[in-house]
């Protein structure tokens, strides 16, 4: 399982999209990053796998874009899958 997180301005918390495969993982992120690299008003709805759920967003508002392999261990308390908390 792979795990996409959306970060929006202004909205610390994050929506999470799972995929299966890692080429649907990867299809999925390469489109949220070309629509916040076209920096232009448009859409996206995407799927999670995991549960069916759909989400349609407005990509002028997306900050930022993360895929992860979706791990069975748990992260330290206050850290962020892929992020490193400076010392």
């Amino acid at each position: 399982m792979y795990t996409l997180e959306l970060i929006f301005r202004g909205n610390p918390t994050p929506i999470v999209i799972q995929a299966k495969e890692e080429e649907t993982a990867e299809q999925r992120y390469q489109q949220v990053l070309e629509a916040i690299k076209a920096g232009k008003p448009d859409t996206l709805e995407l799927t999670c796998d995991r549960t069916s759920k759909k989400v349609f967003v407005l990509t002028q508002e997306l900050a930022s874009v993360q895929l992860t392999p979706k791990a069975g261990a748990v992260s330290p308390i206050g850290t962020r899958t892929g992020f490193v908390a400076a010392e």
